[in-house]
């Protein structure tokens, strides 16, 4: 059963304990914790294939073309939301694929 109030938390960041990549996934219901993956990357090109595909997968639009994002029913749709402090230290901010972290919620 389609549920309108689900969400699905999709983050992709380097791992600054191993120089690798991260992408980190949590989904569920508002209001309830719900359940968490962590993709553990060896490169950058690995991450982001990663997000693009999750971010596929839960929308049916390509990451590249969200300026013209387009809701499909019974599929995520994407809010933006930058949680960086603002400042250009490429070490501090997320650069993997984007330094927002993107929380799907239903259409």
């Amino acid at each position: 059963m389609f549920h309108p109030y689900c969400y699905h938390h999709l983050v992709a960041e380097p791992d600054c304990g191993t120089g690798g990549y991260l992408v980190y996934n949590r989904w569920g219901r508002v209001g309830v914790k719900g359940q968490n993956k962590l993709f553990n990357c060896s490169s950058k090109a690995e991450a982001i294939t990663e997000f693009e595909s999750k971010f596929y997968d839960k929308t049916y639009n390509e990451w590249e073309n969200r300026q013209n994002f387009n809701p499909v029913k019974n599929k995520y749709t994407w809010l933006e939301r930058d949680y960086t402090d603002g400042s250009e230290d490429s070490d501090s901010n997320i650069k993997v694929k984007t330094s927002y972290y993107n929380i799907l919620h239903t259409y």
